[in-house]
């Protein structure tokens, strides 16, 4: 007698695929300065203004699906900067010149 070990993702798997993406803002280059935490869980784009300029972001936990897009201004205006879905957890991102970013899109499937 053979025995299968089933799964809630092999039984559900629309059960199981919930977004997972969430980031730390700071106020410095280099992830310095902590501001606050950002928790995205809904699919689609997710978008939002930082309460002031920030200036580095720390991935604290992604499983690949979203992509990650920081503006110099308010409401997605001025310089845009896409980081895909390729940022790992621990991951410490910012504009290369140090510019401030002052909202963002975060695109999840």
């Amino acid at each position: 007698m053979k025995l299968f070990a089933l799964t809630a993702s092999t039984l559900f798997p629309f059960l199981v695929t919930a977004i997972t993406f969430s980031f730390n803002t700071f106020g410095q280059t280099s992830c310095q300065g902590f501001e606050e935490n950002v928790f995205i869980t809904q699919s689609g784009s997710n978008v939002n203004n930082f309460p002031g300029a920030r200036k580095s972001i720390e991935i604290i936990k992604t499983d690949g699906q979203c992509a990650l897009i920081i503006f110099t201004e308010p409401n997605l205006q001025g310089t845009g900067v896409s980081f895909g879905n390729q940022l790992s957890n621990g991951e410490c991102v910012g504009f290369a010149d140090g510019s401030s970013f002052q909202s963002f899109d975060v695109q999840c499937p």
